[in-house]
């Protein structure tokens, strides 16, 4: 039995969505302690994990919620990435990275993700590969065959690989300047890290503060750094009402002329009628096209700006 903090933690849900699927949907369910707050059964754990990964994939919650557990790991199977993106199910390369990580063997796990790292290449480590054992990690997790610590182990030693990975690859300053961060309470750090990863191979400026950056920090950084794009990612433990509050306070600081980009698909949902104030995506790959309308407005507002020579009076 777990409190609504704890599982709001363990299944990047809000307290505030868990409490309004209860009142709407009837599920959660959970008890009172004898406080009379409420308390969850590991079962429900389990089945809201596997709700947060439908939601990831584009799921409305009122379609999904009162299905089966065994219904929704259909879904989950059913919702996969594309087979030109997907790296196939592969069960050897999934438990000899779990074996690794029960056993603790940190030295053997480190050789394990280079020479992946070396086979695939950084771009297809970091868009292809690191993704589907993520994806595999939290599907272990919801199985109960690993632990919440020995999935940390794993995000922590590919955060790391990753950090290494970008400090042999050159600096550039190629417009525009992007800074990465995420809001507070935003605390896996993989996918800033890939996409930062990404916009380095293609290179670009990109820049990264790190996670958990209030609204002050943020434009501060911007500021300081002369930002062309502020790049957020929103996990999806942010409500619709977070994720909307925080961007429009963010624009209401920062310069016109400061582009804001979501990543997630929490956000994505959450923003559609904010859609003016952020440009949102939940693919990697749309990233070039971004850059490419990025180029495109600033050559369009320097056209309209520039002076207008007069001809020549009579």
């Amino acid at each position: 039995m777990l409190p609504i903090t704890a599982v709001e933690r363990e299944t990047g849900i809000s307290k505030e969505l868990l409490r309004m699927w209860e009142r709407r949907y009837g599920f959660p369910c959970p008890e009172r302690d004898q406080y009379g707050d409420r308390i969850y059964h590991h079962d429900q754990i389990v089945k809201l994990r596997t709700i947060r990964r439908l939601l990831d994939a584009g799921f409305r919650p009122g379609k999904i919620i009162n299905l089966a557990l065994s219904e929704l790991e259909q879904l989950v199977v059913h919702s996969q990435r594309s087979p030109d993106q997907a790296i196939p199910h592969d069960p050897q390369l999934i438990d000899s990275l779990a074996v690794l990580l029960k056993n603790y063997q940190p030295l053997a796990l480190e050789q394990w993700l280079v020479q992946h790292l070396m086979t695939l290449g950084l771009r297809q480590f970091s868009q292809r590969l690191i993704p589907h054992l993520a994806q595999e990690m939290e599907d272990a997790l919801i199985r109960g065959k690993l632990e919440r610590y020995e999935c940390n182990l794993f995000v922590s030693h590919v955060a790391r690989l990753l950090r290494q990975q970008m400090l042999l690859l050159p600096t550039s300053a190629q417009s525009p300047r992007i800074l990465l961060s995420a809001p507070p309470d935003s605390t896996q750090p993989l996918p800033l890290l890939r996409l930062e990863c990404l916009l380095r191979l293609d290179g670009m400026d990109a820049r990264h503060f790190g996670h958990e950056m209030s609204v002050r920090e943020l434009h501060h950084a911007a500021m300081r750094h002369e930002i062309d794009v502020l790049l957020l990612h929103f996990g999806p433990a942010y409500s619709a009402t977070r994720v909307s509050d925080f961007i429009d306070e963010l624009r209401f600081r920062l310069p016109q002329q400061v582009s804001l980009w979501g990543f997630g698909l929490q956000g994505q949902r959450a923003l559609r009628r904010h859609a003016e104030h952020c440009d949102w995506f939940h693919d990697p790959a749309q990233l070039s096209d971004l850059i490419e309308r990025w180029h495109h407005r600033i050559t369009a507002t320097t056209d309209r700006t520039a002076p207008q020579h007069k001809p020549a009076a009579r």
